[in-house]
């Protein structure tokens, strides 16, 4: 408002600035390395492989809820843009999340083979399992994990 000239001053000058020194930020649980061969040890053998990566890709690219990513559409995902829209969030809120290039890769990789999983009607969810159904929080815990390795000298 103050670099429009709605107001003369601008208020926040006058907050409290925080000084959080004391209070040191916790440790990454994995260095930008690590997770970039996590995610290359996923395998590509199949249409649930490229699924599983793009869950992980998507997850550790945007930070979303599992519960947000598994009840992505297809047609959330705006590729031209490299977002995806996420309906229904926290707080039962939408909002427009942009997408790293790897993970619009790992989904553009799964969704080519994604009509493999399709039984019956499309439902237009993004995330299938093995019967056509939206995956379901459980089973995408299983599956990645599953496919991630469990150490971190990959």
């Amino acid at each position: 408002m103050h670099q429009y000239g709605l107001i003369t001053r601008n208020p926040a000058l006058e907050l409290p600035i925080s000084f959080d020194d004391d209070i040191p930020l916790p440790e990454a649980p994995l260095e930008p390395e690590e997770v970039a061969r996590l995610i290359d040890a996923i395998p590509k053998r199949d249409v649930l492989d490229l699924r599983n990566r793009a869950i992980v890709e998507i997850l550790y690219g945007t930070a979303l809820r599992l519960s947000e990513c598994i009840n992505l559409d297809v047609d959330d995902i705006d590729k031209r843009r490299r977002t995806l829209e996420v309906r229904n969030g926290k707080g039962n809120k939408d909002r427009t999340i942009p997408l790293m290039k790897s993970a619009l890769g790992a989904t553009q990789d799964y969704l080519a083979l994604r009509r493999n999983l399709v039984v019956g009607i499309d439902t237009g969810a993004l995330f299938l399992n093995n019967r056509g159904q939206r995956i379901g929080e459980f089973v995408a815990v299983s599956y990645t994990h599953l496919t991630l390795p469990t150490n971190r000298e990959v």
